[in-house]
Protein backbone atom coordinates (compact mmCIF):
# COMPACT_ATOMS: atom_id res chain seq x y z
CA UNK A 1 0.00 0.00 0.00
CA UNK A 2 1.24 3.70 -0.26
CA UNK A 3 0.37 4.58 2.44
CA UNK A 4 -3.01 5.90 1.48
CA UNK A 5 -5.86 3.82 3.38
CA UNK A 6 -8.33 2.32 0.57
CA UNK A 7 -11.95 3.33 1.14
CA UNK A 8 -15.00 1.40 0.41
CA UNK A 9 -17.60 3.19 -1.50
CA UNK A 10 -20.55 3.80 0.71
CA UNK A 11 -24.33 2.67 -0.42
CA UNK A 12 -26.77 5.16 -0.58
CA UNK A 13 -30.13 4.77 -1.63
CA UNK A 14 -32.48 6.95 -3.35
CA UNK A 15 -35.66 4.91 -2.68
CA UNK A 16 -37.76 2.98 0.17
CA UNK A 17 -40.29 0.50 -0.46
CA UNK A 18 -42.71 0.23 2.73
CA UNK A 19 -44.42 -2.80 2.29
CA UNK A 20 -48.07 -2.86 4.53
CA UNK A 21 -49.08 -6.29 5.00
CA UNK A 22 -52.52 -7.47 6.08
CA UNK A 23 -54.77 -10.55 5.79
CA UNK A 24 -58.90 -10.39 5.12
CA UNK A 25 -59.52 -9.73 9.15
CA UNK A 26 -57.17 -6.30 8.60
CA UNK A 27 -57.31 -5.32 4.95
CA UNK A 28 -60.11 -2.70 6.35
CA UNK A 29 -57.58 -1.17 8.84
CA UNK A 30 -54.91 -1.68 6.15
CA UNK A 31 -57.27 0.52 3.48
CA UNK A 32 -57.89 3.33 6.34
CA UNK A 33 -53.81 3.51 7.11
CA UNK A 34 -53.14 3.71 3.19
CA UNK A 35 -56.31 6.48 2.84
CA UNK A 36 -54.55 8.17 5.59
CA UNK A 37 -51.38 8.42 3.89
CA UNK A 38 -52.69 9.32 0.62
CA UNK A 39 -54.04 12.75 2.71
CA UNK A 40 -51.15 13.01 4.76
CA UNK A 41 -48.14 12.81 1.93
CA UNK A 42 -51.04 13.84 -0.69
CA UNK A 43 -50.04 10.86 -2.46
CA UNK A 44 -51.08 10.89 -6.46
CA UNK A 45 -50.30 9.59 -9.95
CA UNK A 46 -48.12 12.73 -10.49
CA UNK A 47 -46.27 12.84 -6.86
CA UNK A 48 -43.07 13.14 -7.18
CA UNK A 49 -41.48 11.69 -3.77
CA UNK A 50 -44.42 8.95 -3.32
CA UNK A 51 -46.17 6.20 -5.36
CA UNK A 52 -48.89 3.40 -4.38
CA UNK A 53 -49.03 -0.49 -5.53
CA UNK A 54 -51.77 -2.05 -6.29
CA UNK A 55 -53.24 -4.23 -3.88
CA UNK A 56 -51.72 -7.71 -3.66
CA UNK A 57 -54.33 -9.76 -2.09
CA UNK A 58 -52.51 -13.33 -2.87
CA UNK A 59 -48.94 -13.53 -1.46
CA UNK A 60 -46.10 -13.03 -4.28
CA UNK A 61 -42.35 -12.79 -4.78
CA UNK A 62 -40.74 -13.11 -1.35
CA UNK A 63 -43.57 -11.89 0.46
CA UNK A 64 -45.92 -14.40 1.68
CA UNK A 65 -48.56 -12.29 2.55
CA UNK A 66 -51.11 -10.17 1.38
CA UNK A 67 -49.50 -6.40 1.41
CA UNK A 68 -49.52 -2.83 -0.84
CA UNK A 69 -46.54 -0.65 -0.85
CA UNK A 70 -45.58 2.79 -1.04
CA UNK A 71 -42.59 3.67 -3.31
CA UNK A 72 -40.89 6.79 -1.47
CA UNK A 73 -38.02 8.75 -2.04
CA UNK A 74 -35.10 8.60 0.15
CA UNK A 75 -35.62 12.29 1.36
CA UNK A 76 -38.90 11.69 2.99
CA UNK A 77 -38.08 8.65 5.03
CA UNK A 78 -37.87 10.78 8.14
CA UNK A 79 -41.59 11.89 7.50
CA UNK A 80 -42.86 8.40 6.35
CA UNK A 81 -41.60 5.76 8.65
CA UNK A 82 -42.21 7.66 12.05
CA UNK A 83 -45.22 8.09 10.83
CA UNK A 84 -45.80 4.72 9.73
CA UNK A 85 -44.71 3.57 13.13
CA UNK A 86 -47.25 5.55 14.91
CA UNK A 87 -50.33 4.83 12.85
CA UNK A 88 -49.59 1.14 11.77
CA UNK A 89 -52.29 0.18 14.34
CA UNK A 90 -50.61 -3.31 14.24
CA UNK A 91 -50.20 -3.72 10.90
CA UNK A 92 -46.47 -5.35 10.38
CA UNK A 93 -44.81 -3.34 7.63
CA UNK A 94 -40.91 -3.46 6.19
CA UNK A 95 -39.08 -1.20 5.79
CA UNK A 96 -36.07 -1.80 2.70
CA UNK A 97 -33.87 0.45 0.53
CA UNK A 98 -33.62 -0.21 -3.55
CA UNK A 99 -30.25 0.16 -4.65
CA UNK A 100 -29.36 0.60 -8.11
CA UNK A 101 -27.60 -2.63 -9.08
CA UNK A 102 -28.62 -3.98 -5.83
CA UNK A 103 -28.85 -7.42 -4.28
CA UNK A 104 -32.83 -7.63 -3.91
CA UNK A 105 -32.04 -10.14 -1.26
CA UNK A 106 -30.14 -8.16 0.93
CA UNK A 107 -32.03 -5.19 0.35
CA UNK A 108 -34.82 -7.43 1.96
CA UNK A 109 -32.69 -8.56 5.19
CA UNK A 110 -29.66 -6.98 6.22
CA UNK A 111 -30.61 -3.08 5.03
CA UNK A 112 -34.43 -3.82 6.07
CA UNK A 113 -36.36 -2.00 9.01
CA UNK A 114 -39.35 -3.72 10.60
CA UNK A 115 -42.67 -1.62 12.25
CA UNK A 116 -43.88 -4.75 13.65
CA UNK A 117 -43.26 -8.13 13.93
CA UNK A 118 -40.96 -9.42 11.72
CA UNK A 119 -41.42 -12.67 9.62
CA UNK A 120 -39.71 -14.81 7.00
CA UNK A 121 -39.74 -13.70 3.30
CA UNK A 122 -39.57 -16.12 0.76
CA UNK A 123 -36.26 -15.10 -0.24
CA UNK A 124 -35.51 -18.18 -2.57
CA UNK A 125 -38.34 -16.39 -4.77
CA UNK A 126 -35.06 -14.01 -5.91
CA UNK A 127 -32.95 -16.36 -7.49
CA UNK A 128 -32.01 -15.89 -10.81
CA UNK A 129 -34.87 -13.40 -11.57
CA UNK A 130 -34.57 -10.22 -11.89
CA UNK A 131 -36.62 -8.01 -9.12
CA UNK A 132 -38.61 -6.46 -12.86
CA UNK A 133 -39.48 -10.51 -13.31
CA UNK A 134 -41.11 -10.49 -9.73
CA UNK A 135 -43.07 -6.96 -10.03
CA UNK A 136 -40.56 -5.06 -8.72
CA UNK A 137 -39.27 -1.39 -9.65
CA UNK A 138 -35.82 -0.02 -9.25
CA UNK A 139 -37.08 3.37 -9.02
CA UNK A 140 -40.30 5.73 -10.28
Amino acid sequence: MTGKTARKKQKTANIYHAHVYYNPKTKRQASRLRSEAVKKFKITDRSRNFKLSRWNDKPGGPHPRPHFFIWFKASQYGALVPWLSMNRKGLDILVHPVLENGDPVIEHTDYAVWLGKPFKLRLDNFSGSPPSALGFTRGF
